[in-house]
């Protein structure tokens, strides 16, 4: 299963400043779990209000001027909700449906949240921890499948950070999507690993996809520094000198 973003999630936010990171509500300081352990007690969205504001002049008020209340009840996808011109709420109930939406909108967003989390340590040089992040995902969804970007980053800021040998797996994932670019990383991996042959092939495979339409836009530096690689690695050189990796890592 690929991982797909739902509308649903459009009203779910994640502030590491706001309630130390976990998914809220836009607009509120309300967490998901909050609200669905509201709604694991059985309460509707009238008496959720009641907890919230202490008199219904303050309930009305919220609820005519402000859209944090519709967040809530939209993003939990409360359905039969009638608001009357008094702002009195009436509402049938949760069905078990919608009480499983809500529990899948926290789900997602914890995923994207711990996604987001390798993302972040894989650009920084934390390799190390980004992969301890990806093991924990992996352990906890392991239904989820990572996108390309995810692999690639790895792949690519793992290399240049001297951790090649640790990142090769998450570099074979990359290329299964058969973009020329997880080729040309792999084959940044391979080389500082010493694997000069199979990263001359990855090389290779990259200047490849600049046929004729070329479809990835592969400029003609990029062309020619390729090229420049593939010779330095047959004469026995490894081009990826200490000296070069931080000017790769900032392109």
């Amino acid at each position: 299963m690929r991982l797909n973003q739902s509308p649903l999630l459009e009203r779910i936010t994640i502030n590491p400043e706001i309630r130390a990171g976990r998914p809220t509500f836009k607009g509120t300081r309300l967490t998901v779990e909050h609200i669905l352990n509201w709604l694991s007690h059985s309460s509707v969205p009238e008496q959720i209000l009641a907890d919230l504001f202490e008199t219904k002049l303050e309930r009305t008020q919220h609820q005519t001027q402000s859209w944090v209340w519709w967040s809530i009840v939209v993003g939990l996808a409360v359905v039969g909700l009638v608001v009357e011109v008094t702002g009195t709420i009436a509402c049938p109930g949760i069905q078990a449906q919608e009480a499983q939406d809500a529990a899948q909108i926290q789900r997602e967003a914890e995923q994207q949240q711990q996604l987001e989390q390798i993302s972040v340590a894989t650009q920084k040089g934390n390799i190390t921890q980004a992969l301890d992040t990806l093991k924990s995902f992996q352990a906890q969804y392991p239904d989820v499948e990572m996108d390309i970007y995810i692999w690639d980053n790895l792949c690519y800021y793992g290399a240049l950070y001297g951790k090649a040998d640790l990142v090769l797996f998450a570099c074979d994932h990359a290329a299964q999507f058969e973009n020329p670019y997880t080729y040309s990383h792999r084959g940044l991996a391979r080389a500082l690993t010493g694997d000069f042959g199979r990263a001359i092939e990855d090389f290779e495979l990259f200047l490849s996809a600049k046929d004729e339409d070329n479809y990835f836009g592969i400029s003609e530096q990029e062309e020619a520094t390729h090229q420049a690689w593939i010779r330095a690695l047959q004469s026995g050189q490894n081009p990826f000198t200490p000296q070069l990796r931080p000017d790769l890592r900032t392109e």
